[in-house]
């Protein structure tokens, strides 16, 4: 607990003795920002299209295997 206390203390500090950057972000800088986010959204949906017939076939084989145990069980209680 005062191991805790201690780092709440020394970030405390440290937050309050920042200074200002006096950093300067161009209109370039923002484009590439942009261009990344919406590469990360373009990547996704692409990854998502690609997948997305795979996991319609997995799921309908996981409800095929689910009807074909029940109708099994359900033809070995009627013997």
């Amino acid at each position: 607990m005062k191991k805790y206390k201690i780092v709440i203390l020394i970030l405390t500090y440290l937050f309050c003795i920042t200074s200002n950057a006096n950093a300067y972000l161009d209109p370039g800088t923002g484009s590439i920002i942009l261009q990344a986010i919406l590469a990360f959204i373009a990547g996704a949906a692409v990854t998502v299209s690609l997948w997305w017939m795979n996991f319609k076939i997995f799921i309908k084989k996981i409800f095929r295997l689910d009807k074909k145990n029940i109708n099994e069980d359900t033809k070995e209680d009627k013997k």
